[in-house]
């Protein structure tokens, strides 16, 4: 949480004040790195002055960080690089030559070994990567993209993206739910969230949710509509009649998904063929409906 205050403090207040930590001229005209969060004892050292490392704090160039045993400090830089410095460690803000070293100077930072002296002392820095635009994966969000049963709880399906994450649900440009998952592809939608009313449509997104991130990777807004109570109770008799057929079971699959696809649920008459193939079945004609269906799902 101190993070996400942090990047908070960052981004709203003007670069050449920070209410919660005092700071000379120096680092206050050309802040270098940003204090996100310290975990224990954290000493900013600037010239013979030792501070309290606190959240917030301006760094500017020649500031050394210094933390304590079973300590550590989370910081980032001007160009979005965020470094962590464990326990009993040293780390001296170096400027890259010449000109302004500030927050404005897009190339600061071009090389790592100019920029950042890890002392010794037992402690060690270890860069995390950039967590920017740049360096983000790309999230695609699969499924559902066309229909979805509302008396269910469907699975929300999506592509890319790692660490913490951020689901948002819309509907009438309102958020209808929104939850956080780590590390994870898919999420169910949870019993005790909000109802989906049927024949609506609602919209879907899921997007990072570093704190240290200046720029969240985002997938697409991907759209599906609720059946309503009278076309679900349809689609079930309908299912129960293919079900019932004396047809082979590559047939009644096929069929199924036909019935499925034909209601706007792309997802499930995949599935259903997903299964079928897994069981043995015609293998090669039912790949190829399954391959038809998937390029159907895509707008």
């Amino acid at each position: 949480m101190r993070a996400r205050i942090g990047l908070l403090v960052l981004l709203i207040l003007p670069l050449g004040c920070s209410p919660l930590s005092p700071v000379d001229a120096r680092a206050q005209d050309s802040p270098m790195a940003v204090l996100m969060a310290r975990q224990g004892e954290v000493t900013i050292m600037r010239g013979t002055d030792a501070l309290a490392g606190n959240f917030g704090m301006h760094l500017g160039l020649g500031d050394e960080i210094r933390t304590g045993s079973d300590s550590s400090a989370d910081i980032l830089f001007a160009t979005g690089q965020a470094l962590q410095l464990g326990a009993n460690g040293s780390l001296v803000v170096q400027g890259a030559g010449g000109g302004n070293d500030g927050m404005d100077t897009p190339n600061v930072f071009a090389q790592a070994e100019q920029l950042l002296i890890v002392g010794a002392g037992g402690g060690k820095s270890l860069i995390g990567g950039v967590r920017s635009a740049g360096n983000t994966d790309e999230i695609i969000a699969v499924s559902p993209r066309r229909a979805a049963r509302g008396q269910e709880r469907p699975v929300f399906r999506w592509s890319g993206g790692s660490g913490d994450l951020q689901i948002t649900i819309e509907h009438a440009g309102d958020v209808h739910w929104q939850g956080k998952v780590s590390d994870a592809t898919e999420l169910k939608y949870p019993a005790d969230a909000p109802s989906f009313v049927g024949g609506e449509t609602y919209s879907w997104r899921v997007k990072t949710d570093d704190p240290l991130a200046l720029v969240a990777a985002e997938s697409q807004t991907a759209f599906f509509t609720t059946l309503d109570r009278e076309e679900e109770a349809a689609l079930a008799a309908t299912l129960v009649e293919v079900r019932s057929a004396q047809l082979a079971e590559s047939t009644i699959a096929v069929m199924m998904a036909g019935v499925l696809f034909d209601h706007g649920l792309v997802d499930e008459a995949i599935a259903v063929l997903d299964v079928a193939i897994a069981g043995g079945g015609e293998v090669e004609g039912l790949t190829a409906v399954r391959g038809n269906l998937r390029g159907a799902n895509w707008p």
